[in-house]
């Protein structure tokens, strides 16, 4: 694809927008559909390539969603969001839609592979105005963000998709808490010069009588609203000391955003570890330190004051501002999976792995790389002296009586 010139009037700031699709809803009797679609990694593009031929990319792929969707009403882009809203045949077309739109980033774009993620909501089954559709269109875009890079979700297919999935989990933690299901694991974090483990990520699971595995991605959402939740909390607290102190040992856990935000979880912490120092990491995803950065920094200072120390955990999904570094007390980044599964065949996502670990080194921090599966990605980060690797390559989550068998002396 070349280049395409569009006219400025075809394109309209975010406040018309909201101006304008109520008058389209009015005047047409049909079904319509908003579309949400970010590019992925947008933040560090521009940092590899340069904010002009980032400005560039953004500007092309506007040009292209004008040019080749022929039945676009609207068209409109907010930072390193488009947005877009037309009239669509019937709920059925949205599997078409989703193809036209990958079909548009197949062809590099200024001689880069350009990743996007999207959200699509439905007039007027997901909603009735345009900030209800916007709302849902984000958060069908917030899931696809989730699943990696090229992966557009409706709202419509996810929320029936939610409603299944939400009522299977709900009878799964009622039996877990009925039959004490609830189990710990441990991921090794790997010593990358050695390969020995440096510490260990706790991970919570439910483990059936069968013997089936449940990972916390398919509950704790649900989990977190049921009042157990605090006696989880409890738990995972008093497992995380006594393994680190038992193993001498880091251990991490992953904090989540309402784990953060309310006082209960923080209180526990520091009640628990206030008598000594314990060897515990605390792992926040990036996504949380931006939506809530000043409540963040507060909870870190006070956290650090018992704790070993925090991690930025799936750092590099596409945030486009990296000013929050500075003013966050943290001690490991955590590069997003997304970025490893890369590797070796995506040579951007391999300088964006690379830029990553040098900023490390440069921030004087610990840099972990997530989701290690194949040699290829171990031996590049070897190259690139990446300092911790974990993932499926090296060691799957242990229980912690296998685990002490395995690396415990």
């Amino acid at each position: 694809m070349h280049s395409i010139e569009i006219k400025e009037t075809q394109q309209i700031g975010l406040k018309t927008l909201f101006e304008e699709i109520p008058k389209r809803l009015e005047k047409h009797k049909g079904w319509f559909a908003l579309l949400r679609i970010d590019v992925f990694g947008m933040g560090y593009l521009n940092i590899i390539n340069g904010f002009e031929k980032g400005n560039k990319i953004l500007n092309e792929i506007q040009n292209r969603f004008l040019y080749y969707f022929k039945d676009v009403e609207i068209v409109t882009r907010a930072a390193d969001e488009f947005i877009i809203f037309m009239e669509i045949p019937m709920k059925e077309e949205i599997p078409q839609l989703i193809e036209r739109i990958h079909n548009l980033f197949l062809q590099p774009i200024e001689n880069i592979h350009v990743f996007i993620n999207g959200g699509i909501s439905i007039f007027p089954i997901d909603g009735k105005d345009v900030c209800e559709l916007f709302e849902k269109a984000g958060l069908a875009l917030k899931e696809a963000k989730k699943k990696g890079p090229n992966v557009i979700e409706s709202y419509t297919t996810l929320f029936e998709k939610h409603l299944s999935e939400v009522f299977k989990i709900e009878n799964l933690i009622r039996e877990a808490k009925q039959k004490d299901l609830f189990s710990f694991y441990y991921l090794p974090i790997f010593d990358l010069k050695t390969l020995k483990p440096w510490g260990f990520e706790l991970l919570l699971r439910i483990v059936e009588k069968g013997g089936k595995v449940h990972p916390a991605s398919e509950f704790i959402n649900v989990l977190e609203r049921d009042p157990y939740m605090k006696v989880i909390e409890e738990k995972i607290v008093k497992e995380v000391i006594e393994k680190s102190q038992k193993w001498n040992l880091p251990v991490t856990i992953n904090i989540s955003e309402i784990g953060l935000l309310t006082t209960h979880f923080i209180e526990v912490f520091s009640s628990n570890c206030k008598l000594k120092r314990c060897k515990i990491m605390i792992e926040v995803v990036e996504r949380i330190i931006i939506k809530e950065f000043t409540r963040i920094i507060q909870v870190f200072e006070k956290l650090k004051e018992v704790i070993g120390g925090v991690a930025i955990d799936d750092f590099g999904t596409g945030f486009s501002s990296l000013g929050y570094l500075k003013e966050l007390p943290f001690d490991i980044i955590k590069i997003d999976i997304s970025f490893i599964r890369e590797i070796p065949q995506n040579q951007k996502a391999k300088n964006i792995v690379e830029f990553i670990v040098e900023l490390g080194k440069k921030l004087n921090v610990i840099v972990c790389a997530e989701g290690v599966e194949k040699v290829e990605q171990l031996e590049f980060l070897k190259e690139i002296k990446c300092d911790l690797v974990q993932g499926f390559l090296l060691e799957r989550p242990l229980p912690a009586s296998e685990i002490e068998k395995k690396y415990i002396i």
